[in-house]
């Protein structure tokens, strides 16, 4: 499916669909163009260029024919993360560096990073085709090229653990969650939407019963707008207690779909930002009753975030028009008593309620208070809005207008296809950089 902006004019980008077997509601960004331009195409136009501008030395010098050769390079934009599996992680970044918190601990060993993926995938089959290890594969890439190698070692030397004040929390919330819902009905599913650290952290505390099923569809960046190398710092660090609990569950689990808030983030200035933004990957109606899925349960953080984001609207009317109760619970709603055990409510004598309000987890009411000023959003439905996203049967699409580049990379590109600099904003950051070439022989 091809998205096009207002007029008529052509997209710059297509988007390949993911069928809804069994209904998953999810896309990649592709540039069919760009698959083909691998390093050694790229060393062979580089050098097509010198012989051009009659280089007879190893010392390089770049004459005035390569100069205007590369003074012919457009600017059109390319999908973010294809950029970065092609360049590098931290392709166009300037010198940026990422900003992490103190390390929990040491990287895990090379050979743990590059089974991430596989570790971190689901064990029910049914559950993979949901499963998104695109962050995870950043410490992986499988190319060769070398400045994707390199870049790769790069983030390797800065990459550690992370374990925040607010990640503590999350995972206690997500404890005292997953503690309501020992006697749930068969058919639930979660949808965890919290920022990417936090929402690590909350998979973390209810994967004693729950299989995490993430959904972090991109690459961090230097520049990025989804600081997502927070939400990799999170799992590296429950890397451990995620794979443990998997054999350890029984029966068929049901699915909790971790997502990471920051992915529609606010981008307000291509000159200097880099988007790595994407849409949420969330089964479709007809997946989830593959699932046998018929209550969604969906986790925001509370206050003024108490609603679903944009990219799940849609989804989510379409999901109850087919028949699928979808609540929301408040992460907020979970907080610690005196003796720092988090309860919903805050308290044990209103943790029970919780099952008042959401009566598919066909607990144990009893004579739970039922806490003041909690529980109000159990009676939230969603109602269609207009946003800037709009879903077909089988896929997210994006409309035109200011989402029309939505998770894109403006890059200059020669005349061969060959992509020559990184450039932000509406013209070229500097046409010095498109001169910052590696040669590595051959």
């Amino acid at each position: 499916m091809t998205t096009s902006p207002p007029g008529g004019s052509k997209p710059p980008f297509e988007r390949k669909i993911l069928a809804d077997q069994p209904g998953i509601l999810g896309a990649q960004w592709w540039q069919e163009g760009l698959k083909d331009v691998d390093s050694e195409e790229r060393r062979r136009a580089l050098g097509q260029l010198l012989v051009a501008g009659g280089i007879v030395t190893a010392a390089v010098a770049v004459p005035v024919a390569v100069v205007s050769a590369m003074n012919d390079g457009d600017e059109t934009r390319r999908p973010a993360m294809a950029i970065q599996q092609q360049k590098g992680w931290d392709f166009g970044a300037d010198g940026a560096a990422l900003s992490l918190p103190e390390a929990s601990g040491p990287l895990p060993p090379a050979a743990a990073l590059a089974s991430l993926v596989a570790d971190l995938a689901p064990a029910l089959p049914a559950h993979r085709p949901y499963y998104s290890g695109a962050l995870f594969s950043v410490l992986s890439p499988v190319s060769q090229d070398r400045d994707v190698v390199a870049g790769q070692q790069r983030l390797a030397t800065v990459m550690h653990p992370i374990e925040t004040a607010s990640m503590r929390e999350a995972q206690q919330r997500g404890t005292a969650l997953a503690g309501l819902l020992t006697n749930i009905s068969p058919g639930l599913a979660l949808i965890v939407d919290l920022p990417g650290l936090d929402a690590v952290a909350f998979a973390a505390g209810t994967c004693a019963l729950l299989e995490p099923v993430f959904a972090f569809d991109n690459w961090p960046h230097p520049r990025g707008v989804v600081p997502s190398h927070l939400a990799l710092a999170a799992v590296l660090h429950h890397r451990e207690r995620l794979m443990a609990a998997a054999p350890a569950r029984r029966g068929s689990p049901p699915p909790v779909f971790v997502l990471d808030r920051n992915r529609l983030a606010a981008f307000t200035d291509p000159r200097a930002q880099f988007d790595n933004r994407y849409l949420a990957r969330v089964p479709g109606t007809a997946g989830l009753k593959a699932l046998g899925i018929d209550t969604v349960l969906y986790v925001a953080p509370g206050g003024s975030e108490a609603t679903e984001l944009d990219d799940l609207n849609e989804a989510f009317v379409a999901w109850q028009a087919a028949g699928i109760t979808v609540q929301m619970a408040l992460a907020a709603e979970f907080t610690p008593d005196s003796s720092g055990t988090y309860y919903w409510g805050g308290s044990s004598s209103t943790h029970g309620a919780f099952h008042a309000r959401y009566p598919f987890t066909h607990g144990f009411v009893g004579a739970a208070t039922n806490p003041p000023g909690i529980g109000g959003v159990a009676q939230w439905r969603p109602a269609p809005r207009t946003t800037q996203f709009h879903r077909s049967v089988a896929d997210p699409v994006i409309a035109g207008g200011a989402a029309a580049d939505f998770g894109t990379m403006p890059v200059v590109v020669a005349s061969s296809g060959l992509v020559m600099a990184a450039a932000y904003g509406h013209r070229y950051r500097s046409r010095s950089s498109w001169f910052r070439f590696h040669f590595h022989g051959g």
